[in-house]
């Protein structure tokens, strides 16, 4: 992603940009290739909720983000087995467990639906984007922090190519 290839309007994702390209040439490349991927989160957000008004949704960006943190199968079961009333406690909810895993199948189709739309239409190559997503840290925020915290897997040290791609 070059600056070059970013709209105009997505002031935050160029200040990302210029601010990578900064910390890479400091000899921070791990904290060059987080930024990187902060860019590209608010280039999909963008996409999202549109740069005009932050509160309606773009007509390209297929429906709302769903959450980072999502229950897992097995919190949506325990949630479902819960008790509508003291009288059924320790009587199970038919269909629980099927219902949970339904849920959280679907769930996970829409988030890979939704995903790939996104990338469609901002005309971004699946197979680079991929790659992009192999080279650059994993984005958290933690708290009420806004500051990103970046994590990756030991030995992570990507070379200047790698930078270079994702850049």
């Amino acid at each position: 992603m070059s600056l070059a290839s970013v709209p105009r309007q997505h002031d935050r994702t160029r200040e990302h940009l210029k601010t990578a390209a900064q910390l890479d040439s400091q000899g921070s490349r791990m904290e060059a290739m987080g930024t990187l991927a902060v860019a590209f989160e608010d280039l999909m957000d963008a996409q999202i909720h549109g740069e005009d008004v932050s509160r309606r949704l773009s007509v390209y960006g297929f429906g709302e983000r769903l959450p980072r943190h999502i229950l897992r199968t097995d919190e949506v079961r325990a949630i479902l087995r819960e008790p509508d009333h003291a009288s059924r406690r320790g009587v199970p909810t038919r269909g629980a467990d099927r219902l949970a895993d339904e849920y959280t199948q679907i769930r996970d189709v829409t988030r890979a639906l939704q995903e790939g739309m996104r990338l469609m239409v901002l005309g971004v190559d699946f197979h680079q984007y991929q790659r992009f997503t192999q080279l650059t840290p994993a984005v958290g925020y933690y708290g009420n922090s806004p500051e990103p915290r970046f994590s990756v897997e030991t030995g992570y040290a990507p070379n200047q190519e790698e930078f270079d791609f994702c850049r």
